[in-house]
């Protein structure tokens, strides 16, 4: 058979989506364990999630240096025999923290897991933070924050959330390098006492699992003391200190320009959420949307623009981003506003509204692809505070968006009156 590649190929519906339900069971000390078993491979992943994050403590910066050094040592192991007996038996580990949350993620073969799982017990049970570790991170996290307090990205975006956020709310705070100085390590295992022990996490268990699987995981984590009050989360809600305005941050002799203008948006569980953000994909959130079609690929202001909705336990904003030469901001401005206003007025064509669904359909699908993907779904239930329904009421959204709702949505949420811009470069 000769395939004529002059033919594009047929376009059709994704058709009803469903996400896999999981398992869900307590272990002896409470501590719950959510389990995907929808693999093909012989692999897993565990997620340890536990509520405490950036936002939630009054020394952030020092939670990130505990998460950094948290596997550089315990009572059983030292860094480097960990570090041997995750590469010999082919895991990789991954600690971070969020706004809101602290997780320790462990990526393994299932023949493998007995031999590792020990390790990541001891490093959640008994880190030793040596002080020459300590002080290696450190100095490594200070050099990595000189650095983005040279790029003109990452200055508009603290600006930004400041602008939208308001300068008093926990999310906008900014680091220096005297906070990563004045860290001791009493402040660490403060942390480690208060997010880690304090706390009682759910673990979330994903790939092709066994019931032995099952049992090697609740043996290890299932008799750990832990808390269940260590950290208490604490929400700040998006409370703009000013009228939507425009503030620039001049960094002189930058060949480009930073912009993000943006605003508040409403929460994930409003019935208008899920409407809301077809319209601002449809502006700016993939390589076809307006914006994109306009100032980069028409006016070449830009290799790239942006739209996005950001939705946390908080609450959420919309944030439009690109850089650009320094001669282009106001012209780039001008065009975000005009596409605005026209999304606001002007009633989208079919095929148009009909690509923004395929888009946002396929990423849809994307989380099915595999059981991290399914697991990570679950676990942005918990992180950031998707409803239940989450899954179902997207494709609800998706079928039955009109661009009457979608002028009406960009009207009402994201006027260009309604936008704080932060700019940084050399103005």
């Amino acid at each position: 058979m000769t395939l004529d590649r002059t033919i594009a190929p047929s376009v059709s519906d994704f058709g009803h989506l469903t996400i896999p339900s999981p398992t869900e069971i307590i272990l002896g000390n409470g501590v719950r364990l959510v389990v995907i078993n929808n693999g093909e491979q012989p692999v897993n992943m565990i997620a340890v999630t536990w509520n405490g994050g950036y936002d939630d403590v009054e020394k952030p910066e020092a939670l990130k240096l505990m998460c950094s050094t948290l596997n550089e040592g315990c009572k059983s192991f030292d860094s480097e025999t960990i570090a041997d007996i995750l590469d010999f038996n082919g895991s990789w580990l991954k600690i971070g923290s969020s706004g809101h949350h602290t997780s320790i993620r462990l990526y393994s073969l299932n023949s493998r897991l007995k031999e590792v799982l020990p390790v990541i017990r001891e490093i959640i049970i008994s880190p030793t933070f040596p002080v020459e570790a300590v002080e290696a991170k450190r100095k490594k996290l200070i050099s990595a924050l000189k650095l983005d307090l040279e790029k003109v990205s990452y200055i508009a975006s603290r600006l930004s959330d400041r602008l939208i956020l308001g300068k008093n709310n926990r999310g906008a705070r900014t680091e220096t390098s005297e906070q990563y100085e004045a860290i001791t390590g009493i402040d660490l295992e403060r942390l480690h006492s208060q997010i880690i022990v304090g706390n009682r996490p759910t673990i979330y268990l994903a790939g092709n699992i066994s019931e032995e699987t099952i049992r090697i995981v609740s043996d290890t984590f299932g008799n750990i003391a832990f808390g269940s009050d260590g950290c208490v989360i604490t929400l700040s809600p998006p409370s703009p200190d000013l009228t939507p305005c425009r503030e620039d941050a001049i960094m002189p002799d930058k060949l480009q320009c930073a912009i993000k203008t943006g605003c508040p948006a409403i929460s994930r569980t409003h019935p208008d959420y899920d409407y809301l953000r077809i319209a601002v994909t449809a502006l700016g959130g993939y390589f076809g949307s307006r914006l994109s079609m306009n100032i980069r690929e028409e006016k070449g202001f830009t290799y790239g623009i942006s739209a996005g909705l950001l939705g946390t336990l908080d609450g959420s904003m919309i944030r439009i981003g690109c850089q650009c030469d320094n001669a282009f901001v106001e012209p780039v401005l001008d065009e975000i506003s005009k596409e605005l206003n026209l999304l606001a007025s002007v009633p989208m064509e079919k095929e148009e509204l009909d690509a923004v669904r395929r888009y946002q359909m396929s990423m849809l699908a994307s989380t099915l692809d595999n059981p991290i993907n399914i697991a990570d779904y679950y676990i942005n239930m918990k992180t950031v505070g998707t409803p239940d329904d989450y899954f179902y009421r997207q494709q609800r959204a998706l079928n039955s968006v009109t661009p009457e709702q979608i002028m009406e949505l960009t009207a009402r949420y994201m006027s260009p009156e309604s936008m704080y811009t932060a700019v940084a470069g050399s103005l």
